[in-house]
């Protein structure tokens, strides 16, 4: 019995089993059973890079990969090498997942001190796990609510001191997916205030017209009083 022949390696499973186009350096646990010291994993197609390949015992490797953002979406084989050659080769064990996209943001603009604000992303490819962030200091998000893989919506507030122009929105998810949509967005001036006339009025005074003036009104504005006893019957947006 001077030469024996051992059993090849076998595949029983791949966690996880799907990774997005541009996922970057990310963990494969490969299940099955007679893996040797010094095997290597490969996969079917291109776009997928194999960092490394690290043993754990015969039956658990450990392959690290990157996704290219330019990957061709869809299913690959993944072949499991040992160094006497021998081979198994799982058909269909891994796939490549597409990236998300960006259509469009609703509204686009928000004013300086905007509170509880929702904004609506349309794209494709969301994922319950998609998160977005716009990485400049005073705009904070209070929550995101994924509606569909098209669309999410972000509640968030503009702090007064937020600094005026374009942000870009920056769209992740759990696969390692990572978008920017750049200037999609932009914080605006708040209004200011310059003048109200007439200034006041007396107890008991019906439907007065009163002018405000300042800059940065939007249509929609709406005017309030502290205290009680002042109904707004209307605020008209002029200019």
């Amino acid at each position: 019995a001077a030469f024996a022949v051992t059993a090849g390696p076998t595949f029983t499973s791949l966690t996880p089993a799907s990774r997005g186009q541009g996922a970057p350096s990310y963990d494969l646990v490969v299940v099955g059973t007679n893996f040797a010291p010094g095997a290597v994993a490969t996969f079917s197609g291109t776009g997928i890079t194999v960092n490394s390949t690290t043993f754990n015992t015969s039956v658990s490797l450990t392959v690290n990969v990157a996704v290219a953002g330019s990957a061709t979406v869809g299913e690959r084989d993944l072949t499991i090498t040992n160094p006497d050659t021998s081979a198994v080769t799982a058909t269909g064990a891994f796939t490549v997942n597409a990236g998300p996209t960006f259509t469009s943001v609703t509204p686009a603009t928000l004013g300086q001190g905007a509170l509880n604000q929702d904004v609506v992303i349309r794209g494709t490819n969301f994922t319950p796990d998609t998160v977005l962030t716009s990485g400049v200091p005073g705009l904070i998000g209070n929550s995101i609510t994924f509606n569909d893989s098209t669309s999410i919506t972000l509640n968030i507030s503009v702090a007064g001191s937020a600094p005026v122009g374009a942000r870009d929105i920056r769209i992740e998810d759990d696969e390692g997916h990572s978008l920017v949509a750049s200037a999609a967005f932009a914080v605006t001036a708040g209004p200011t205030f310059t003048s109200l006339t007439p200034a006041s009025r007396g107890q008991g005074a019906a439907s007065h017209d009163l002018v405000v003036v300042g800059t940065n009104f939007a249509p929609g504005a709406v005017a309030t009083f502290s205290g009680t006893g002042i109904t707004v019957n209307s605020t008209t947006f002029n200019t």
